[in-house]
């Protein structure tokens, strides 16, 4: 806010090229509000996580926990336009909708899996304050095992994850084209 009032524009990433000053300081506003409450998210999700991977827990509790919390992450990502932060939760937010819904404890494969995307999003949240841009990028890979996870889910127990083969990201021309 102080490098607003002299005129330098913010360097979180989410640019400010053509807005006003009034329009970076808002921008930026909404920026630290969005990092503030991301990290408490993260946090209570990444607790959560760790309590339903233990062999005693019942597990749906936690995972509907941290499934609140993934979910707020997302839709606050979306709005800021995130589409690293929003779409890598997104696929979280789909795995763990699918694993509060059964008993006991969540396995380890799949806690690790959950563990690594929470941990990537906290990395992009460093990145994105550093001024470092929104890209996270083990993102597509990420995305790619949780994907993974969802599609086995037909079968009435998620499969352990296997580590996908590197893909590069889609433009959103790609996208939309496939």
């Amino acid at each position: 806010a102080q490098a607003l009032e002299k005129g330098i524009e913010p360097t979180h990433g989410l640019g400010s090229i053509g807005m006003s000053t009034a329009e970076a300081a808002a921008n930026e506003e909404f920026l630290d509000q969005f990092v503030g409450e991301a990290e408490e998210q993260l946090e209570k999700a990444e607790n959560a996580i760790l309590e339903a991977v233990k062999e005693d827990a019942d597990g749906r509790e936690y995972l509907a926990e941290a499934y609140r919390d993934i979910h707020s992450f997302k839709g606050n990502a979306g709005l800021l336009g995130l589409k690293d932060f929003e779409q890598l939760s997104h696929s979280l937010e789909s795995v763990l909708d699918i694993l509060k819904s059964r008993s006991g404890p969540c396995d380890d494969n799949t806690g690790t899996l959950i563990l690594r995307c929470i941990d990537s999003l906290q990395a992009g949240l460093s990145r994105l304050t550093a001024g470092m841009g929104t890209d996270i990028p083990e993102a597509v890979d990420l995305i790619a095992q949780l994907d993974s996870l969802v599609r086995s889910s037909d079968t009435g127990r998620a499969k352990r994850p296997q580590a996908a083969p590197p893909k590069t990201k889609q433009s959103t021309a790609e996208a939309i084209v496939a």
